[in-house]
């Protein structure tokens, strides 16, 4: 990524699309994005019908996991933003633990702040990549309006991987 650019990454599943075509936020957030992955195979199945090649699917915790070893070897600086206190406080922990080198510059729940003190949080962390494990649609809407306030480099929404990585979900 080039000094002063950000990339905005969304997944795209089948039930995002639907809720998208009657939410006009979460449309304007999908068509804003830098980086739209199909996180479903009916995306993947989908796309093929239209005429378009995907490589594949791509979850958000799939990049979000192969994106670990080169951040901490970079030492590249990382926020984990959203689920609940303790799901994205033992998310750092295991990332920590699982990644030697990986820089968590801050974490915060995705609870009692608005997404601008978000943002403001993530902003004076220093990150220059950013997890985001909202809800939908409010995860696409943040990392698509956010990007700029937020200052990161890389912005992924990765829907439910904090609960999967804290362990709290199978």
């Amino acid at each position: 990524v080039k000094a002063g650019q950000r990339i905005r990454h969304i997944s795209l599943n089948a039930i995002k699309l639907v809720a998208a075509r009657k939410d006009p936020l979460l449309w304007r957030a999908l068509q804003r994005c830098d980086c739209l992955s199909a996180d479903g195979m009916g995306i993947v199945w989908t796309a093929k019908m239209l005429g378009y090649f995907l490589a594949g699917r791509v979850t958000g915790i799939d990049l979000m996991i192969n994106l670990m070893p080169g951040l901490a070897e970079q030492g590249t600086s990382v926020f984990l933003l959203g689920a609940r206190p303790e799901i994205v406080a033992q998310t750092a922990r295991n990332l920590t633990r699982d990644y030697p080198g990986l820089n968590i510059v801050g974490f915060c729940d995705g609870y009692g702040k608005s997404d601008g003190e978000m943002a403001a949080l993530v902003r004076q962390s220093g990150a220059d990549v950013v997890f985001v494990a909202l809800p939908s649609p409010r995860k696409e809407c943040f990392v698509t309006d956010y990007a700029d306030a937020c200052g990161a480099r890389l912005l992924v929404g990765v829907g439910g991987a904090f609960d999967v990585i804290s362990g709290a979900v199978k």
